[in-house]
């Protein structure tokens, strides 16, 4: 069961300036079952063949501003976004293999994150364009609670976040044919991967920071433009 909305307002001001804002609400019922029988020739589920049974809750708002200012040619968007996930998490039925209590928690994570574009034309069909902006992975319901994990409790990665750069260039060299190539590097920082701590279990953790970076090149050839 799921619920959402997302409202945006856009106000055009001043010599062809833009404020945008906006707000998103998301709510997720997401329960998770597991039964497991004997009887291979059984497609019913028993209430006596449970294996587990979790309640899992998420909600998630977010509100964020950007504002597009233009001077002559140089377009430039500075951005901000405010976000806030909540995660109400219960076992309501354990796994019997486990040793561990049941776990039940209730925890929230905002972030603030902030961005920069800029594109300046430099002719009636080609830009430079270049953005700034961080960016972060939100915890899976495994990273807090894993069903199968003896060491679950124990579970408790920071989030992982991201810088992410970009440079590049577009032009429509002729009709119908678009021609994009970039530079990027994102820089990641605590990275979420799970150990193998004994032969049947694992932990979450935050293994460490990564670098990504490369040149991207894209062609685009509009073939029936009449239709």
């Amino acid at each position: 069961m799921r619920y959402g909305f997302d409202l945006r307002y856009a106000l055009s001001w001043g010599h062809d300036n833009v404020l945008t804002a906006g707000t998103i609400a998301y709510l997720g019922d997401n329960p998770r079952t597991r039964h497991i029988s004997n009887d291979i020739r059984s497609s019913a589920q028993n209430s006596a063949d449970i294996a587990f049974k979790q309640d899992r809750v998420i909600s998630y708002n977010v509100v964020f501003v950007e504002n597009l200012f233009r001077f002559g040619k140089l377009s430039v968007v500075p951005t901000m976004r405010f976000e806030r996930v909540n995660y109400d998490l219960a076992e309501v039925v354990k796994n019997p293999n486990l040793n561990r209590e049941a776990i039940d928690l209730d925890r929230t994570f905002n972030e603030t994150l902030f961005g920069l574009g800029l594109m300046y034309q430099t002719s009636e069909r080609s830009e430079i364009y270049a953005n700034f902006s961080e960016s972060y992975r939100p915890q899976r319901f495994d990273d807090l609670i894993n069903p199968a994990s003896e060491l679950a409790g124990s579970n408790n990665p920071s989030v992982s976040r991201a810088v992410n750069y970009e440079i590049g260039y577009r032009s429509q060299a002729i009709d119908n044919l678009v021609l994009d190539i970039s530079l990027f590097r994102i820089d990641f920082e605590d990275k979420v991967e799970q150990i193998q701590v004994t032969v049947t279990d694992v932990e979450r953790i935050n293994s460490g920071d990564s670098r990504h970076q490369g040149l991207e090149f894209s062609v685009e050839y509009d073939l029936l433009p009449s239709i």
